[in-house]
Formats: C-alpha cells, sequence, structure tokens
C-alpha cells in the first residue's frame, strides 16, 4: 500500500509536482512554440480538424490521397510559417503571429490538400496512417471553435491546450495508479521532449501518457499482487498505442510483469502470455487494416489540388506504392533482406545506434522546433543524471522486481529498439543503404520507464528519503524546463540563430558530434 500521506491525490507531493510542473510549462510552450514549428504539425492539425467533422480518413482524389479542408486553413498555415520550416537561421515576431488572427474558418470553401513525396509518387500525410485515438482531445477542441466560429489561431491554440490537458491528466493518472517507481514516471513525464509535444498537435503527446500508464498499471498489479482487476485495463491501453503506433509491438507483454497475482501459477503465466500477445496481434491488425485498406474518393466541387511541399529534413510522408522504383523505396525487397539475411540487419541496426546514440539520447531529452533546437548540453546531462539517480532510489524496502520481471522488462525495451529499426528500414530506408533512416529519439520515450526500472534497489531506496527525491526532482525539472524555454524563446524570437544551422554545411554522418560543435558555437 502507498504511504499515508500520498493516500489522497490533494496530498500526494509527487502527482501535485507533476501537474503544476506540467501545466505552467506546458501552457507557456503552447503559446512560446510558434504554430506548425512540431515535426509534422501541419499535418497533425489538418488531419486533426478532419476528424471533428467526422472525415476519419483520408479522400483519393485522380488516385492522389488528399484531405478536403477548408481554403482557409491552408492560407493560415502559409501565413504563419511562410518559408520558416527547414531554414534555421528563419526568426518570427509575435506581431506576425498575431496578424494572423484575421483568417476565419469558412467551412464551405474547400481544397484538397495533398503531400507528394516525388512527382510521380502517390503519397499521403504521414498523419494519415494513424487511427484517430491520438487525435480526438484536439478534434474536439477544434469542433468546439467551428461551433462557436472562432478565428483559426485560436482554434489551433485551442487545441494544443487540449492536448496538453488530456496528456496530463493521462500521466498524472499514470503516477497515482503506481505503487512504485512513481518518481520515475514523474521524470520521464516531465522529459523537455515529452514536456514539448504534449503541448503540440502531435499525437506523440498522447501516446507517450498512455506508455507510461500502461507501465503503472503493470507495476500495480505486481505489487499488489492483483492481476486480474488492472488486466483489462492495462490490455486496452497497450492496445491503443499498438493500433496507434506499431513501434510499441511488445507492450502488451506488460501483462506478464503483472505476475499472476498471489496465487501465481505456470497456467496463468502462460494464459498471461498469451493475452499479451493476442492484444499485440490485434493492435498490428488494426494498425495494417487502416494503412492498407482502400480510401473512398473526394466528393463534392473543389476549387484546386493543393500541393503542400515535402517537409524537410524529417520524414513527413508515407509511402503507399511500395514497389514504385522511382521514389527509391521498396518495402517488399527490404522485408526479404530481413528475413534471408537477419545477421546482417541485426549488424547494421546495432552499428546505428551505436553510431547515433549521442544524436538519440539528445533528442530523447530535448531537441525542438523541427529537431533543429537542441537543449545545451549542460542541461541534458543534468536531467539524464536526475534519471539515473531516481531509477536507482526510487524503489521500496518491501518490494523488488523478481529475476523474470527484470528479464521481460529487458526483453521489451530492446524488443522496442529492434522493432522500431525494422519497420523504419523496411518502409522508409532505400534499397542497399547502409543506414536506417527515421530513428529518432523521441519514439523510446514511452518504453523508458523498462530501462530504468532495471536500475532499482530496495537496498538503495533507504539512504534517500522520498521527501527529498520529490523535492530535487521538482527543482531540476523546473530548471531544465526554464531552459528549455528559453532556447525556444532565443531561436524563434530573439536574435540567436540556432546552432543547427552550422550543420547545414556539414558531410552526412557528423550528426553525432552536434553536442561539440553547439558548445564550441556557445
Amino acid at each position: 500500500m502507498r504511504p499515508p500521506e500520498e493516500s489522497l491525490a490533494w496530498r500526494d507531493p509527487v502527482a501535485s509536482a507533476f501537474l503544476v510542473l506540467s501545466l505552467v510549462f506546458g501552457t507557456l510552450f503552447v503559446f512560446l512554440t510558434p504554430p506548425f514549428q512540431v515535426p509534422d504539425e501541419p499535418a497533425h492539425f489538418f488531419r486533426a480538424y478532419a476528424i471533428s467533422e467526422g472525415s476519419f480518413r483520408l479522400r483519393t482524389y485522380d488516385r492522389i490521397p488528399a484531405q478536403p479542408l477548408p481554403s482557409s486553413l491552408r492560407q493560415f498555415a502559409l501565413e504563419v510559417t511562410g518559408n520558416r520550416i527547414g531554414d534555421q537561421r528563419a526568426t518570427i515576431s509575435v506581431r506576425e503571429i498575431r496578424n494572423a488572427i484575421r483568417y476565419r474558418l469558412e467551412p464551405e470553401k474547400k481544397v484538397l490538400m495533398a503531400v507528394p513525396l516525388t512527382p510521380s509518387g502517390p503519397v499521403a500525410f504521414s498523419a494519415g496512417g494513424y487511427i484517430p485515438v491520438a487525435y480526438l482531445p484536439a478534434a474536439a477542441a477544434l469542433a468546439i471553435g467551428r461551433w462557436v466560429d472562432a478565428p483559426v489561431l485560436a482554434m489551433f491554440y485551442g487545441a494544443r491546450l487540449a492536448n496538453l490537458v488530456a496528456a496530463t491528466f493521462l500521466c498524472w493518472l499514470a503516477i497515482r495508479t503506481a505503487p512504485i517507481g512513481r518518481r520515475i514516471l514523474t521524470g520521464v513525464a516531465l522529459l523537455p521532449m515529452a514536456s514539448f509535444l504534449r503541448s503540440s498537435l502531435s499525437p506523440d503527446g498522447i501516446l507517450i501518457a498512455l506508455g507510461l500508464l500502461a507501465f503503472a498499471l503493470a507495476l500495480e498489479a505486481a505489487f499488489e499482487k492483483r492481476w486480474s482487476q488492472p488486466l483489462t485495463p492495462l490490455l486496452i491501453v497497450s492496445f491503443l498505442l499498438v493500433a496507434s503506433k506499431p513501434l510499441y509491438l511488445l507492450l502488451p507483454l506488460l501483462a506478464v510483469v503483472t505476475g499472476g497475482g498471489r496465487k501465481r501459477s505456470a497456467g496463468r503465466m502462460i494464459s498471461l502470455f498469451a493475452a499479451g500477445l493476442l492484444t499485440a496481434a490485434a493492435g498490428l491488425a488494426v494498425a495494417g487494416a487502416w494503412v492498407v485498406a482502400p480510401l473512398q474518393p473526394a466528393e463534392g466541387e473543389f476549387h484546386e489540388l493543393e500541393v503542400v511541399p515535402p517537409q524537410p529534413e524529417l520524414p513527413s510522408v508515407r509511402k503507399l506504392e511500395s514497389d514504385s522504383a522511382d521514389s527509391g523505396f521498396n518495402i517488399q525487397k527490404q522485408a526479404r533482406g530481413v528475413v534471408t539475411d537477419p545477421l546482417r540487419f541485426l549488424s547494421l541496426a546495432a552499428s546505428e545506434y551505436w553510431a547515433r546514440l549521442p544524436a538519440l539520447l539528445y533528442q530523447f531529452v530535448g531537441r525542438f522546433g523541427w529537431l533543429d533546437t537542441p537543449l545545451p548540453l549542460t542541461a541534458r546531462l543534468l536531467f539524464l543524471g536526475m534519471l539515473a539517480f531516481l531509477a536507482l532510489t526510487d524503489g521500496r524496502s518491501d518490494f523488488s522486481l523478481s529475476a523474470g520481471q527484470r528479464v521481460l522488462l529487458s526483453v521489451i525495451f530492446a524488443g522496442t529498439l529492434l522493432v522500431t529499426a525494422t519497420i523504419l528500414y523496411v518502409s522508409w530506408t532505400p534499397p542497399g543503404a547502409a543506414y536506417i533512416e527515421g530513428i529518432q529519439g523521441r519514439y523510446f520515450i514511452p518504453v523508458a520507464p523498462a530501462a530504468l526500472l532495471l536500475l532499482t534497489s530496495s537496498s538503495l531506496t533507504t539512504a534517500v528519503r522520498k521527501q527529498h527525491l520529490t523535492i530535487v526532482l521538482s527543482i531540476i525539472a523546473a530548471l531544465v524546463l526554464t531552459i528549455a524555454a528559453w532556447s525556444i524563446y532565443a531561436r524563434f524570437y530573439g536574435q540567436i540563430a540556432s546552432p543547427m544551422m552550422y550543420m547545414a554545411e556539414l558531410p552526412t554522418g557528423l550528426e553525432p558530434y552536434t553536442d561539440i560543435l553547439h558548445e564550441l558555437e556557445r
């Protein structure tokens, strides 16, 4: 059971500290980050608006996947972005953003929006591959904005705030649910990158929160030795994660971490393993069906087919015709290579992670904008050190994970690395490439508790008082989030150009050394 002082939500210092920090700094990020200066946020905004109108899937126009949208949304996006996306020297003024308040919705004037990968290759918004679950908070806010005839700018910020509130609530629920490792979950939830994504229209904010909730439910069942009551919500949450993003295919195996209750038996453990596998398979089937199901043709009169320019640097569109030779992608050939020569692929994945480890770590902690605004090195190291310290000391003297549970957590974390590399190699990497395209540090935030929980020790937990841990966590998180806010301000509103601009002239492969270049620039 929890300590008496943590038995009620308003007396819980950990949950209360998270709630205050998440809402205060999240609201700051909502309005400090210029519109569409988050990876793929234009596509996510358009997708959330379409869902608010009840249009859950893309349409087609002359075999090109597209989305019917009010033309004012396109005009608003062009107004507030200009040519800034991908230009690491570009800044923006508050006046420019405020001037966009003049755009009204005018939903009857629609155009078809499409995103090309190559001139001959039909593609869809990257957002079109997600099931609608992670967009529901933003879509609800946009529906309300449409109902009250709010300006497009107000609708945009309202949708960001809705995402922030929904993701913050899910994280708070996870922290309240977990009987152990609660400060670990809080530290992960307060990662500057997680806070940044919660404050945007990216579905990653909601997915990170669902990942933390899945771990909290598994830990509750393991600690209380009650496996049946938390099992159903755990399987539901993990199913939604896999269906939304198949990278998290192994998270349903957290069902086995519950331990099967007080009367553990081989039969019960087999049942839990089977339930996890079936949940993973069901989520993967839904995700696959969502992508490959035929799209319906767009109906109605449209003035034009608007083609949005390819988004810079980051993969922003998903290839629908995988065997197009013009695009350089060939899913069947890549998948065949993984199956026929798995050792070569495993070697490639291991070398990719090792070579990009510094870059992935700073993306994991905080790299804002279109991944062109890194958090200073000292702030990243401070936050990583705090997470490691929490992992070592945030256990309980009356509970420790068994060897089997630790092995399973290791499998979930390492397996997620492998699944991520496999999916991105097959679907994003050109055949014959000696690298894996598209791996980003933020993808591993939802499974970070698996790695951190491996460090917990019941013997070390008595060395530090929990109240002191909470204070240290709150102070360091507030300090690093303040530095993150300043980094975003300096990048977009100040006269300080992003240090990443100097990477534009460097040869490919030097990304891991960005930290060094950044410190030299400072």
